[in-house]
């Protein structure tokens, strides 16, 4: 980590900082189209891969439940097994399906803030990294559902310790592992904040989904956003950060 300024060439430790959310937001208007059109990209990908899963899942449920009478126990109980697996399986299409384009967004992010220009074309943008980000998102996602199973707040706390796994993946090239072993190690320094950023920036994301729906074609991209600027605090030495007046 890169030292910065200070007496003796020393500085405290980075921290989690709430500004973030407003520079996220001048970030976002300084390119509100592109950012606008990339979440309706997003959200469309995302709203066609549930829509099919949840398809799949309907008509298997029905299948099942018409056979149903005429099963025996040993069948139904086949029955049952196999309604898992599907659910199982739908649900890491979605996850796949998700960790692709907040991937995407947040390697947009980290070049915007390098001074480059960045299009909507630029979100499947990940294929050099895409097996190392699809490896954490998987995992993150199992740690962050476990978390939320035990009563809600566990899972947030994993949510906000979990942040830079992806921004890691796109910038440094980590493998899932370490991206998120490491995300862990240098959150768990502010805790607190790390937890109640990523609990605020959840929230006004689901803020985005109360206006009528379309407003979280503006919230959506805040997190990521918001998320990469944080991580550009941490590790300075990895990101340039572009003039905030430019922005």
């Amino acid at each position: 980590m890169a030292v910065q300024g200070g007496a003796a060439g020393y500085s405290p430790a980075p921290r989690v900082r709430f500004e973030a959310i407003g520079e996220a937001w001048n970030l976002f208007k300084a390119d509100a189209g592109t950012w606008v059109v990339t979440s309706l990209i997003a959200l469309i990908v995302l709203g066609v891969v549930i829509a099919a899963v949840n398809l799949v899942n309907n008509l298997f449920t029905e299948a099942a439940q018409i056979s149903s009478p005429a099963m025996t126990p040993a069948a139904l109980l086949a029955a049952f097994g196999s309604m898992i697996i599907v659910q199982i399986i739908s649900s890491l299409i979605t996850t796949v399906a998700w960790v692709v384009v907040t991937a995407g967004i947040y390697r947009m992010a980290l070049r915007r803030m390098r001074g480059e220009q960045v299009s909507a074309g630029d979100l499947f943008n990940i294929g050099d990294v895409f097996p190392q980000v699809l490896v954490a998102g998987l995992l993150a996602s199992v740690i962050v559902t476990i978390g939320y199973l035990l009563c809600i707040i566990p899972g947030i706390i994993a949510g906000g310790l979990l942040m830079f796994t992806v921004p890691l993946i796109v910038d440094r090239q980590m493998d899932g592992v370490e991206a998120i072993s490491t995300s862990f190690r240098i959150l768990s320094a502010d805790l607190l904040n790390a937890v109640l950023f990523y609990a605020v920036l959840s929230f006004i994301v689901f803020i985005g989904l109360l206006a009528c729906g379309v407003g979280i074609l503006v919230t959506f991209p805040l997190y990521p956003l918001g998320v990469a600027i944080v991580y550009r605090d941490f590790f300075p030495d990895q990101v340039a950060a572009q003039p905030a007046q430019q922005w």
